[in-house]
Protein backbone atom coordinates (compact mmCIF):
# COMPACT_ATOMS: atom_id res chain seq x y z
CA UNK A 1 0.00 0.00 0.00
CA UNK A 2 2.95 2.54 1.07
CA UNK A 3 5.45 3.87 -1.46
CA UNK A 4 9.30 4.01 -1.02
CA UNK A 5 8.20 7.61 0.66
CA UNK A 6 7.69 5.62 3.48
CA UNK A 7 10.86 5.32 4.82
CA UNK A 8 11.63 6.89 8.71
CA UNK A 9 11.86 10.74 8.49
CA UNK A 10 14.78 12.72 10.66
CA UNK A 11 14.92 15.95 9.47
CA UNK A 12 15.21 18.70 11.95
CA UNK A 13 12.00 20.36 13.92
CA UNK A 14 11.23 23.73 12.41
CA UNK A 15 12.37 26.41 14.66
CA UNK A 16 9.59 28.77 16.25
CA UNK A 17 9.29 31.86 13.76
CA UNK A 18 8.41 35.39 14.93
CA UNK A 19 5.50 37.57 13.63
CA UNK A 20 6.77 38.81 10.07
CA UNK A 21 6.09 42.65 10.31
CA UNK A 22 3.10 42.12 8.19
CA UNK A 23 1.54 40.16 11.23
CA UNK A 24 2.14 42.64 13.63
CA UNK A 25 0.13 45.30 14.73
CA UNK A 26 1.57 49.00 14.59
CA UNK A 27 1.87 49.66 17.85
CA UNK A 28 3.82 46.20 18.68
CA UNK A 29 5.13 47.20 22.04
CA UNK A 30 1.65 47.32 23.98
CA UNK A 31 0.66 44.15 21.91
CA UNK A 32 3.36 41.53 21.58
CA UNK A 33 0.86 39.68 24.44
CA UNK A 34 -0.47 38.41 21.04
CA UNK A 35 2.40 35.77 21.90
CA UNK A 36 2.47 34.35 25.98
CA UNK A 37 -0.31 32.10 25.67
CA UNK A 38 -0.21 28.65 25.27
CA UNK A 39 -3.42 27.15 27.04
CA UNK A 40 -5.07 25.87 23.83
CA UNK A 41 -1.47 24.70 21.78
CA UNK A 42 -0.86 22.59 24.77
CA UNK A 43 -4.00 21.02 25.32
CA UNK A 44 -4.00 19.80 21.58
CA UNK A 45 -0.35 19.09 21.32
CA UNK A 46 -0.96 16.61 24.51
CA UNK A 47 -3.68 15.36 22.81
CA UNK A 48 -1.74 14.19 19.37
CA UNK A 49 0.64 13.12 20.51
CA UNK A 50 3.82 15.54 20.61
CA UNK A 51 6.59 13.72 22.33
CA UNK A 52 7.42 14.28 26.04
CA UNK A 53 10.89 15.95 24.82
CA UNK A 54 9.35 19.05 23.13
CA UNK A 55 6.20 18.43 25.53
CA UNK A 56 7.87 18.99 28.47
CA UNK A 57 11.43 20.52 27.70
CA UNK A 58 12.54 22.09 24.08
CA UNK A 59 11.46 25.46 24.34
CA UNK A 60 9.41 25.24 27.29
CA UNK A 61 6.91 26.70 25.23
CA UNK A 62 4.19 23.92 26.73
CA UNK A 63 2.53 24.30 30.11
CA UNK A 64 3.37 21.95 32.76
CA UNK A 65 0.78 22.64 35.05
CA UNK A 66 -1.71 22.10 32.08
CA UNK A 67 0.09 18.54 31.06
CA UNK A 68 0.33 17.30 34.53
CA UNK A 69 -3.62 17.78 34.64
CA UNK A 70 -4.27 16.22 31.70
CA UNK A 71 -2.44 13.53 32.35
CA UNK A 72 -5.06 12.92 35.40
CA UNK A 73 -7.75 12.74 32.97
CA UNK A 74 -7.81 9.38 31.52
CA UNK A 75 -9.86 10.38 28.55
CA UNK A 76 -7.15 12.95 27.50
CA UNK A 77 -4.46 9.98 28.30
CA UNK A 78 -6.17 7.35 26.50
CA UNK A 79 -6.24 9.84 23.14
CA UNK A 80 -2.94 11.03 23.66
CA UNK A 81 -1.73 7.30 23.27
CA UNK A 82 -3.71 6.71 20.52
CA UNK A 83 -2.21 9.61 18.65
CA UNK A 84 1.22 7.90 19.70
CA UNK A 85 0.65 4.89 18.55
CA UNK A 86 -0.84 6.30 14.92
CA UNK A 87 2.11 8.77 14.91
CA UNK A 88 4.73 5.97 15.01
CA UNK A 89 2.85 3.68 12.96
CA UNK A 90 3.11 6.59 10.42
CA UNK A 91 6.85 7.16 10.47
CA UNK A 92 8.07 3.39 10.65
CA UNK A 93 5.39 2.10 8.37
CA UNK A 94 7.45 0.48 6.25
CA UNK A 95 9.44 -1.31 8.97
CA UNK A 96 6.56 -2.50 11.31
CA UNK A 97 4.65 -3.85 8.31
CA UNK A 98 7.76 -5.53 7.40
CA UNK A 99 7.86 -7.17 10.82
CA UNK A 100 4.66 -8.07 10.66
CA UNK A 101 3.73 -9.75 7.67
CA UNK A 102 7.26 -11.21 6.59
CA UNK A 103 8.85 -12.02 9.84
CA UNK A 104 5.73 -12.85 11.57
CA UNK A 105 6.30 -11.20 15.08
CA UNK A 106 2.90 -9.55 16.77
CA UNK A 107 2.58 -5.96 16.19
CA UNK A 108 2.27 -5.33 20.51
CA UNK A 109 5.58 -6.86 20.42
CA UNK A 110 7.21 -3.88 18.41
CA UNK A 111 8.03 -1.79 20.97
CA UNK A 112 11.31 -0.69 19.05
CA UNK A 113 8.39 1.13 16.97
CA UNK A 114 5.51 1.42 18.97
CA UNK A 115 6.28 2.61 23.03
CA UNK A 116 5.12 0.13 25.50
CA UNK A 117 3.76 2.18 27.73
CA UNK A 118 0.94 3.15 24.43
CA UNK A 119 0.18 -0.04 23.80
CA UNK A 120 -0.23 -1.27 27.34
CA UNK A 121 -2.51 1.81 28.36
CA UNK A 122 -5.04 0.73 25.49
CA UNK A 123 -4.85 -2.39 26.10
CA UNK A 124 -6.08 -1.58 29.24
CA UNK A 125 -9.18 0.43 27.49
CA UNK A 126 -11.93 -1.41 26.04
CA UNK A 127 -10.30 -0.90 22.59
CA UNK A 128 -9.62 -3.92 20.93
CA UNK A 129 -7.53 -4.06 18.36
CA UNK A 130 -6.95 -6.74 15.87
CA UNK A 131 -3.27 -8.17 16.25
CA UNK A 132 -4.58 -11.31 15.01
CA UNK A 133 -4.15 -9.34 11.55
CA UNK A 134 -0.78 -9.94 9.82
CA UNK A 135 -1.69 -6.52 8.13
CA UNK A 136 -0.58 -3.07 9.02
CA UNK A 137 -3.20 -1.96 7.92
CA UNK A 138 -5.75 -3.23 9.96
CA UNK A 139 -4.10 -1.90 13.18
CA UNK A 140 -4.16 1.54 11.95
CA UNK A 141 -7.57 1.33 10.72
CA UNK A 142 -8.95 0.76 13.98
CA UNK A 143 -6.66 3.49 15.52
CA UNK A 144 -8.28 5.96 13.29
CA UNK A 145 -12.07 4.87 14.23
CA UNK A 146 -10.95 4.77 18.06
CA UNK A 147 -9.68 7.95 17.69
CA UNK A 148 -12.83 9.08 15.77
CA UNK A 149 -14.99 7.57 17.90
CA UNK A 150 -13.79 8.62 21.31
CA UNK A 151 -12.40 12.57 20.61
CA UNK A 152 -15.64 13.85 21.43
CA UNK A 153 -15.19 12.96 24.78
CA UNK A 154 -12.52 15.28 25.21
CA UNK A 155 -14.59 18.49 24.16
CA UNK A 156 -14.30 19.95 27.92
CA UNK A 157 -10.83 20.51 27.53
CA UNK A 158 -11.44 23.48 25.18
CA UNK A 159 -13.73 26.40 26.37
CA UNK A 160 -16.85 27.11 24.56
CA UNK A 161 -15.27 29.89 22.52
CA UNK A 162 -13.49 27.40 20.09
CA UNK A 163 -15.07 26.24 17.09
CA UNK A 164 -14.61 22.31 18.57
CA UNK A 165 -15.73 20.83 15.09
CA UNK A 166 -12.35 22.55 13.58
CA UNK A 167 -10.22 21.20 16.71
CA UNK A 168 -11.71 17.58 16.66
CA UNK A 169 -11.08 17.85 12.59
CA UNK A 170 -7.00 17.68 13.72
CA UNK A 171 -7.42 14.50 15.03
CA UNK A 172 -9.98 12.53 12.31
CA UNK A 173 -7.33 10.74 9.58
CA UNK A 174 -10.14 11.64 6.14
CA UNK A 175 -11.23 8.15 5.26
CA UNK A 176 -8.93 6.47 7.76
CA UNK A 177 -10.36 3.31 8.21
CA UNK A 178 -10.07 2.07 4.29
CA UNK A 179 -6.51 1.82 2.57
CA UNK A 180 -7.12 4.24 0.05
CA UNK A 181 -7.66 7.27 3.09
CA UNK A 182 -4.72 5.76 5.00
CA UNK A 183 -2.17 5.96 1.81
CA UNK A 184 -3.72 9.50 0.97
CA UNK A 185 -3.03 10.82 3.99
CA UNK A 186 0.50 9.09 4.40
CA UNK A 187 1.24 10.44 1.09
CA UNK A 188 0.45 14.33 2.36
CA UNK A 189 2.91 13.69 5.41
CA UNK A 190 5.57 11.96 4.22
CA UNK A 191 5.75 14.62 1.40
CA UNK A 192 5.47 17.57 4.21
CA UNK A 193 6.66 16.46 7.07
CA UNK A 194 8.46 19.34 8.45
CA UNK A 195 5.45 21.85 7.98
CA UNK A 196 3.90 19.06 10.83
CA UNK A 197 4.04 20.43 14.41
CA UNK A 198 7.24 18.41 15.70
CA UNK A 199 6.28 16.20 13.04
CA UNK A 200 3.22 14.90 14.47
CA UNK A 201 0.42 13.58 12.40
CA UNK A 202 -2.57 15.77 12.45
CA UNK A 203 -5.41 16.50 9.60
CA UNK A 204 -4.42 19.38 8.09
CA UNK A 205 -3.18 21.19 4.71
CA UNK A 206 0.66 21.53 5.44
CA UNK A 207 2.02 24.88 4.64
CA UNK A 208 5.31 26.77 5.53
CA UNK A 209 4.42 28.33 8.83
CA UNK A 210 7.16 27.67 11.09
CA UNK A 211 5.85 26.31 14.17
CA UNK A 212 2.07 25.55 14.38
CA UNK A 213 1.46 25.76 18.10
CA UNK A 214 3.85 28.64 18.77
CA UNK A 215 1.29 30.63 20.98
CA UNK A 216 -2.86 30.13 21.12
CA UNK A 217 -3.03 33.07 18.88
CA UNK A 218 -0.84 31.85 16.36
CA UNK A 219 -2.33 28.73 16.16
CA UNK A 220 -5.77 29.49 16.40
CA UNK A 221 -5.57 32.23 13.63
CA UNK A 222 -4.06 29.29 11.29
CA UNK A 223 -6.67 26.32 12.48
CA UNK A 224 -9.38 29.29 11.45
CA UNK A 225 -8.45 29.90 8.25
CA UNK A 226 -7.80 26.55 7.33
CA UNK A 227 -12.01 26.58 7.61
CA UNK A 228 -12.22 30.21 5.75
CA UNK A 229 -13.05 31.54 8.86
CA UNK A 230 -11.93 34.06 11.28
CA UNK A 231 -11.41 34.68 15.19
CA UNK A 232 -12.17 38.05 15.75
CA UNK A 233 -12.29 38.22 20.17
CA UNK A 234 -8.56 38.23 20.83
CA UNK A 235 -8.87 38.70 24.46
CA UNK A 236 -9.83 35.06 24.22
CA UNK A 237 -6.23 34.32 22.80
CA UNK A 238 -4.18 36.90 24.53
CA UNK A 239 -3.27 38.90 27.74
CA UNK A 240 -2.21 42.61 27.76
CA UNK A 241 1.21 43.11 28.06
CA UNK A 242 3.45 43.12 31.54
CA UNK A 243 4.24 46.68 30.34
CA UNK A 244 0.73 47.62 30.50
CA UNK A 245 0.00 45.98 33.98
CA UNK A 246 3.00 47.75 35.34
CA UNK A 247 2.08 51.23 33.98
CA UNK A 248 -1.24 50.67 35.46
CA UNK A 249 0.37 49.67 39.07
CA UNK A 250 2.03 52.76 38.54
CA UNK A 251 -0.87 55.00 38.12
CA UNK A 252 -1.95 53.27 41.33
CA UNK A 253 1.24 53.69 43.29
CA UNK A 254 1.31 57.82 42.40
CA UNK A 255 -2.32 58.24 43.56
CA UNK A 256 -3.46 58.89 46.82
CA UNK A 257 -7.14 58.54 46.33
CA UNK A 258 -8.11 56.32 43.30
CA UNK A 259 -12.54 55.82 42.24
CA UNK A 260 -13.08 53.46 39.57
CA UNK A 261 -15.97 54.79 38.02
CA UNK A 262 -17.90 52.49 35.54
CA UNK A 263 -20.25 54.07 32.21
CA UNK A 264 -22.05 50.60 32.01
CA UNK A 265 -23.96 51.36 28.80
CA UNK A 266 -20.33 51.38 27.14
CA UNK A 267 -18.64 49.12 28.73
CA UNK A 268 -18.51 44.97 28.92
CA UNK A 269 -18.80 43.70 32.20
CA UNK A 270 -16.87 40.51 31.64
CA UNK A 271 -14.08 42.16 30.02
CA UNK A 272 -13.41 44.48 33.31
CA UNK A 273 -14.17 41.41 35.51
CA UNK A 274 -11.14 39.83 33.40
CA UNK A 275 -8.94 42.84 33.95
CA UNK A 276 -9.49 42.37 37.64
CA UNK A 277 -8.44 38.98 37.41
CA UNK A 278 -5.55 39.46 35.80
CA UNK A 279 -4.55 42.13 37.86
CA UNK A 280 -2.66 41.40 41.20
CA UNK A 281 -4.75 41.76 44.16
CA UNK A 282 -2.60 44.01 46.17
CA UNK A 283 -2.32 46.45 43.71
CA UNK A 284 -6.89 46.55 43.25
CA UNK A 285 -6.82 47.38 47.24
CA UNK A 286 -5.46 50.72 45.84
CA UNK A 287 -8.71 51.60 44.52
CA UNK A 288 -11.03 53.17 47.06
CA UNK A 289 -14.07 53.09 45.87
CA UNK A 290 -16.12 51.15 42.73
CA UNK A 291 -19.08 53.66 41.30
CA UNK A 292 -21.02 51.86 38.91
CA UNK A 293 -23.64 54.20 36.77
CA UNK A 294 -26.18 51.80 35.15
CA UNK A 295 -29.14 52.29 33.12
CA UNK A 296 -32.28 50.12 33.70
CA UNK A 297 -31.74 48.70 30.41
CA UNK A 298 -27.99 47.79 30.48
CA UNK A 299 -26.82 44.26 30.88
CA UNK A 300 -27.38 42.42 33.90
CA UNK A 301 -24.02 41.51 33.63
CA UNK A 302 -23.19 44.17 35.97
CA UNK A 303 -25.06 41.58 38.73
CA UNK A 304 -22.07 38.98 38.36
CA UNK A 305 -19.58 41.55 37.92
CA UNK A 306 -20.04 42.49 41.58
CA UNK A 307 -19.98 39.16 42.58
CA UNK A 308 -16.90 37.86 40.89
CA UNK A 309 -14.33 40.58 41.49
CA UNK A 310 -11.92 39.93 44.67
CA UNK A 311 -12.53 43.36 45.56
CA UNK A 312 -14.26 44.13 49.30
CA UNK A 313 -18.12 44.72 48.58
CA UNK A 314 -18.59 47.80 50.72
CA UNK A 315 -16.45 49.32 48.07
CA UNK A 316 -18.56 49.17 45.08
CA UNK A 317 -21.78 51.67 44.71
CA UNK A 318 -24.18 50.74 41.87
CA UNK A 319 -26.24 53.22 40.74
CA UNK A 320 -29.56 52.27 38.49
CA UNK A 321 -30.16 56.01 36.34
CA UNK A 322 -33.57 56.22 35.64
CA UNK A 323 -34.99 57.82 32.54
CA UNK A 324 -37.34 60.66 32.49
CA UNK A 325 -37.75 59.61 28.50
CA UNK A 326 -37.31 56.22 27.35
CA UNK A 327 -35.14 57.13 24.48
CA UNK A 328 -32.87 59.79 26.43
CA UNK A 329 -30.38 58.52 29.41
CA UNK A 330 -29.03 60.62 32.10
CA UNK A 331 -26.38 58.66 32.94
CA UNK A 332 -23.53 60.65 31.01
CA UNK A 333 -24.85 63.81 32.81
CA UNK A 334 -25.16 61.79 36.17
CA UNK A 335 -21.55 60.22 36.12
CA UNK A 336 -20.17 63.72 35.00
CA UNK A 337 -21.60 65.54 37.92
CA UNK A 338 -20.24 62.79 40.17
CA UNK A 339 -16.75 62.80 39.05
CA UNK A 340 -16.95 66.37 39.37
CA UNK A 341 -17.70 65.95 43.31
CA UNK A 342 -15.80 63.32 44.16
CA UNK A 343 -12.53 65.73 43.04
CA UNK A 344 -13.37 68.83 44.70
CA UNK A 345 -15.58 67.50 47.72
CA UNK A 346 -13.72 64.54 48.79
CA UNK A 347 -10.39 65.11 47.27
CA UNK A 348 -10.18 62.27 44.80
CA UNK A 349 -7.43 62.91 42.90
CA UNK A 350 -7.13 59.79 40.03
CA UNK A 351 -10.04 58.20 38.49
CA UNK A 352 -9.89 55.16 36.48
CA UNK A 353 -12.83 55.80 33.54
CA UNK A 354 -14.26 53.27 31.94
CA UNK A 355 -16.19 53.98 28.77
CA UNK A 356 -15.32 54.05 25.12
CA UNK A 357 -17.85 57.11 25.36
CA UNK A 358 -15.99 60.16 23.91
CA UNK A 359 -18.32 62.37 25.40
CA UNK A 360 -16.67 62.14 29.03
CA UNK A 361 -13.56 63.62 27.20
CA UNK A 362 -14.94 67.17 28.42
CA UNK A 363 -15.49 66.38 32.26
CA UNK A 364 -11.74 65.62 31.61
CA UNK A 365 -10.63 68.52 29.76
CA UNK A 366 -12.34 71.03 32.20
CA UNK A 367 -10.65 69.17 35.34
CA UNK A 368 -6.94 69.54 34.04
CA UNK A 369 -5.11 68.58 37.57
CA UNK A 370 -7.26 65.24 38.10
CA UNK A 371 -5.44 62.20 36.62
CA UNK A 372 -7.37 59.70 34.15
CA UNK A 373 -6.45 56.56 33.35
CA UNK A 374 -9.13 55.58 30.73
CA UNK A 375 -10.36 52.01 30.03
CA UNK A 376 -11.89 51.34 26.50
CA UNK A 377 -13.07 48.79 24.00
CA UNK A 378 -11.48 48.05 20.66
CA UNK A 379 -14.98 48.08 18.54
CA UNK A 380 -16.72 50.66 20.73
CA UNK A 381 -13.77 53.45 20.43
CA UNK A 382 -13.06 55.92 17.39
CA UNK A 383 -9.47 56.95 15.79
CA UNK A 384 -10.73 60.50 16.92
CA UNK A 385 -10.70 59.72 20.44
CA UNK A 386 -7.62 57.75 20.74
CA UNK A 387 -5.76 60.73 18.60
CA UNK A 388 -7.16 63.24 21.31
CA UNK A 389 -5.68 61.12 23.88
CA UNK A 390 -2.25 60.75 22.58
CA UNK A 391 -2.43 64.05 21.79
CA UNK A 392 -3.05 65.30 25.38
CA UNK A 393 -0.62 62.14 27.19
CA UNK A 394 -3.60 60.61 28.59
CA UNK A 395 -3.11 57.00 29.96
CA UNK A 396 -5.75 54.37 28.03
CA UNK A 397 -5.96 51.06 27.46
CA UNK A 398 -8.00 48.45 26.30
CA UNK A 399 -10.48 46.34 28.88
CA UNK A 400 -11.42 44.05 26.29
CA UNK A 401 -8.09 42.85 25.72
CA UNK A 402 -6.89 41.11 29.28
CA UNK A 403 -7.54 37.42 28.98
CA UNK A 404 -10.65 35.76 28.98
CA UNK A 405 -9.45 32.83 26.99
CA UNK A 406 -9.85 29.53 29.46
CA UNK A 407 -12.03 31.13 32.12
CA UNK A 408 -15.76 31.26 29.92
CA UNK A 409 -17.32 30.57 33.66
CA UNK A 410 -18.74 34.22 34.23
CA UNK A 411 -20.32 34.30 30.71
CA UNK A 412 -22.14 30.54 31.62
CA UNK A 413 -23.12 31.94 34.79
CA UNK A 414 -24.69 35.06 33.19
CA UNK A 415 -26.76 32.95 30.97
CA UNK A 416 -27.35 30.29 33.09
CA UNK A 417 -28.92 33.06 35.94
CA UNK A 418 -30.77 34.23 33.55
CA UNK A 419 -32.67 31.02 31.70
CA UNK A 420 -33.23 30.34 35.35
CA UNK A 421 -34.95 33.37 36.26
CA UNK A 422 -36.81 33.27 33.22
CA UNK A 423 -37.74 29.45 34.31
CA UNK A 424 -38.68 30.31 37.41
CA UNK A 425 -41.66 32.78 36.52
CA UNK A 426 -42.80 29.71 33.99
CA UNK A 427 -42.62 26.90 36.95
CA UNK A 428 -45.86 24.69 37.91
CA UNK A 429 -46.31 22.19 40.27
CA UNK A 430 -47.07 18.84 38.57
CA UNK A 431 -49.44 17.65 41.79
CA UNK A 432 -51.43 21.12 41.60
CA UNK A 433 -51.45 20.46 38.43
CA UNK A 434 -52.84 17.13 38.49
CA UNK A 435 -55.70 18.30 41.06
CA UNK A 436 -56.59 21.24 38.96
CA UNK A 437 -56.95 18.99 35.80
CA UNK A 438 -59.46 15.90 38.03
CA UNK A 439 -61.66 18.69 39.21
CA UNK A 440 -61.85 20.04 35.73
CA UNK A 441 -62.39 16.83 34.34
CA UNK A 442 -64.52 16.14 37.45
CA UNK A 443 -62.47 12.22 37.43
CA UNK A 444 -62.43 10.82 40.64
CA UNK A 445 -59.59 9.09 42.09
CA UNK A 446 -58.65 7.79 45.36
CA UNK A 447 -54.73 8.72 46.80
CA UNK A 448 -53.07 5.65 45.68
CA UNK A 449 -54.83 6.39 42.12
CA UNK A 450 -53.00 9.64 42.58
CA UNK A 451 -50.01 8.54 43.54
CA UNK A 452 -49.73 5.52 40.69
CA UNK A 453 -50.80 7.94 37.62
CA UNK A 454 -48.60 10.60 38.98
CA UNK A 455 -45.41 8.28 39.28
CA UNK A 456 -46.01 6.81 35.89
CA UNK A 457 -46.67 10.09 34.21
CA UNK A 458 -46.20 13.42 35.55
CA UNK A 459 -42.97 12.43 37.29
CA UNK A 460 -41.45 11.70 33.93
CA UNK A 461 -42.99 14.73 31.58
CA UNK A 462 -39.47 16.06 29.56
CA UNK A 463 -38.87 19.00 27.87
CA UNK A 464 -38.43 18.93 23.80
CA UNK A 465 -37.14 21.30 22.08
CA UNK A 466 -37.72 21.73 18.21
CA UNK A 467 -35.22 22.69 15.45
CA UNK A 468 -37.07 25.76 15.78
CA UNK A 469 -36.05 26.46 19.54
CA UNK A 470 -39.91 25.81 20.02
CA UNK A 471 -40.08 24.46 23.52
CA UNK A 472 -43.01 21.83 24.86
CA UNK A 473 -43.85 19.57 27.61
CA UNK A 474 -43.84 15.62 26.62
CA UNK A 475 -46.07 13.78 29.21
CA UNK A 476 -45.44 9.59 28.70
CA UNK A 477 -48.38 7.72 28.22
Amino acid sequence: MYTDNENEITEEITENQLFTDEDKPENAEDFYYHENKHEIVTRVAFLCGVNDYHLTGGNGQFLIEVIDALKKDPKALLMRHLCIVRNNIEHNFKKIATAMSKEGRAFFSLTEYIPAQSLSYIGESDIRLPYSSRLLTDILGEINRAISDRINNCKDIFPTWVNWEYIRQLFVMPDGTKPAGMQKAAILFYENVTLYPFKTYINWKPHEVGNLFKNDYFFVRELYDQHGDRMFDISNLSDVSDGIKNRIYDFLDESSKTVLIVDCENADPYGLCAMFRSLDDFQLEKIDKIILYDDPKASSGWRFFEQHISIDPSKIEHNVIQRILDHKSLLDVKLTARITKEFYKCSVESFVLVSSDSDFWGVMEEIPDAKFLVMIEHRKSSAELIKVFDEHNVFYCYADAFYTGMDDSLKKQAIFSEIEAFLDEKKFNAKDLLENVLITTRVEMDQAEKTRFYDKYLKNMQLRVSKEGEVTIDVRK
